[in-house]
């Protein structure tokens, strides 16, 4: 009787829904099947595939072969993990530290302080004159041009002094009648708590400092000190325009194969992380979207 009750209430609407979902997964994932399956084949067979490719056709690996034989691509695969790990490790504390204090309604001047740092999500002073102070100050072509700007995001910002909001005030309240200090609570009571809402912000600039390249491109003159998306964008391009195929050092459709490559590699290991933090990702969003 269950299972006719079950298929009674699926109706019309849930198979319409379900094919609309089907269908934006196969739009969403198609892409990345292609790169991965175009990445193994045979680089004239798939480039004469048309644009479909579905199974992998002739595998060979002699496009990873190339890509790991460029020594710049380990070399900013070195550079972009110390970017990753040093900028976000930097950007949770930071973002941590400011959303807490100002989680509290008791805090001086709190609406002010929050309506500056919102202010700064609408408006910043420009490409120009962000390059200048960089100048001015001496950081330019150095690692600290990619850790330092940007070290607390006013989105992430938010959700964070959100959740702190949610966290009843009685805990802190009993830990202060223990003898507990501010920093005491942050660090054993208010973070442990929030591990939902980290996890998140982990993924968040863990995301966006793997994949940054523009800011790199702006304040970096030293190659070694590029991240790989920035030398993963200079191969793409020189692959694109077919540069590599002129210069007679390989063909237009090894240049396409080494391309589809170098975006596996470069993808591959965020790709890897997702599903480990995904858990985190709904109840983090949550917990800093809505207060209890």
């Amino acid at each position: 009787m269950r299972t006719g009750k079950t298929l009674k209430k699926f109706g019309l609407s849930d198979c319409v829904i379900y094919a609309i979902i089907l269908l934006l997964m196969i739009a969403t994932l198609y892409p990345v099947w292609y790169v991965a399956m175009a990445s193994v084949s045979d680089p004239v067979k798939a480039y004469q595939s048309g644009g479909v490719l579905v199974i992998p056709k002739g595998i060979q690996w002699g496009g990873y072969r190339h890509v790991m034989d460029n020594k710049e691509i380990w070399s900013g695969y070195g550079n972009t993990i110390f970017y990753t790990v040093a900028a976000t490790f930097l950007n949770v504390v930071l973002t941590a530290a400011l959303a807490y204090p100002l989680s509290k309604k008791k805090l001086m001047l709190r609406k002010p302080i929050t309506m500056f740092i919102m202010f700064t999500m609408f408006f910043n002073g420009g490409m120009i004159p962000t390059y200048l102070v960089m100048n001015k100050i001496g950081i330019l072509n150095t690692r600290a041009a990619v850790i330092l700007p940007g070290l607390v995001s006013v989105f992430n910002f938010i959700i964070m002094r959100t959740n702190f909001e949610a966290i009843p005030e009685s805990l802190e309240e009993s830990a202060y009648l223990d003898g507990a200090d501010d920093w005491t609570i942050f660090w054993k009571i208010i973070m442990p708590l929030s591990k939902s809402t980290l996890a998140m912000m982990v993924l968040f600039y863990g995301v966006q400092h793997w994949s940054s390249w523009f800011n790199e491109m702006l304040y970096l003159r030293d190659r070694g000190l590029w991240p790989l998306a920035l030398i993963t964008r200079e191969i793409i391009i020189n692959s694109s325009t077919g540069v590599a195929a002129e210069s007679g050092t390989m063909t237009m459709e090894m240049s396409e194969n080494i391309k589809y490559c170098t975006i596996m590699v470069t993808t591959l290991p965020i790709l890897c992380l997702y599903p480990f933090l995904q858990k985190y990702f709904v109840k983090g969003q949550m917990a800093g979207a809505v207060k209890g």
